[in-house]
């Protein structure tokens, strides 16, 4: 049996902790991970670099939720299996700041991993959505709710990685371009 690596990314979203996410994921390689979830989020390249590394690692991904704002709730769509505290929240919305086709990538991230039309997608950035764990389950945000404050941890079975996301092969290609990963 393949051994749980679990790892905490919480609060402001920026390089410096998607470096320490990053760094923790690829000490964690044979390992499968929990990659549990509490941030307002923050920055969209940062949330991308952890997103392309649970593309990479080679054992599942489990995203366990607690709060996934903004870019935070691109990091937990990407996880092989996806998972929601009963009180739980996500929320997605438009980027704040420039570039604006950033808008359109996340609406692209989110259609692709919920399998939403990118009308419905568009209008819950543009309202700010807010998604309870019920609403994101019914909406394809995750996979299951689960009590995740429970004394004793959720068995994680084994899963199979996700076929790579389409909507990430560019930021791959230019985060290798510029040697940034």
């Amino acid at each position: 049996m393949t051994i749980m690596k679990h790892i905490l990314l919480q609060g402001r979203l920026d390089e410096d902790q998607a470096a320490r996410v990053v760094a923790a994921m690829r000490a964690a390689d044979d390992k499968l991970i929990n990659l549990r979830i509490d941030s307002p989020g923050g920055s969209f390249a940062a949330a991308i670099q952890i997103c392309l590394e649970i593309e990479e690692h080679p054992h599942a991904v489990f995203t366990t939720i607690t709060r996934a704002l903004s870019t935070a709730a691109i990091i937990g769509l990407a996880g092989d299996a996806r998972r929601i505290d009963r009180s739980g929240l996500i929320m997605v919305h438009c980027p704040r700041r420039p570039p604006p086709e950033d808008a359109a990538n996340v609406c692209d991230l989110v259609c692709e991993y919920t399998k939403r039309p990118p009308q419905e997608v568009m209008t819950w950035m543009v309202a700010e959505r807010r998604f309870t764990s019920e609403d994101a389950k019914q909406f394809g945000f995750v996979d299951s709710v689960i009590d995740a404050s429970a004394p004793v941890p959720v068995w994680l079975p084994p899963r199979t990685k996700r076929t790579p996301t389409a909507s990430l092969r560019p930021w791959r290609q230019f985060f290798e371009r510029l040697d940034l990963r």
